[in-house]
């Protein structure tokens, strides 16, 4: 089952803050794999399930300098996946529910 990436404005920007330590092949390669139904990562509390983390690799940099990704699960109602946030696994501990 295909379903349909959707990197949000806020995504974008901090994307682009983050390019130049090698980032988006591991947010390229997460977006490949939930387009397939892979959904990987822990469900933030009190989302309901549908509020994802993972890491993803930065590349030359192991998992020390690593990226989270929050993303969105809309996808009974219309099969969309949602980017929500990245950032430096040493920006943030974790993400609260509110923060979304």
């Amino acid at each position: 089952m295909k379903y349909e990436v959707i990197p949000t404005s806020y995504f974008l920007r901090r994307l682009k803050q983050l390019k130049e330590r090698g980032v988006e092949r591991g947010v390229d390669s997460l977006a490949l794999g939930l387009q397939e139904g892979i959904f990987p990562g822990v469900i933030i509390k009190g989302t309901k399930g549908k509020v994802r983390k993972t890491r993803i690799e930065a590349a030359g940099q192991g998992k020390r300098g690593g990226f989270r990704v929050i993303y969105y699960l809309c996808i009974e109602e219309n099969k969309e996946i949602y980017l929500i946030d990245v950032y430096g696994k040493n920006e943030k501990e974790t993400i609260t529910p509110a923060e979304i």
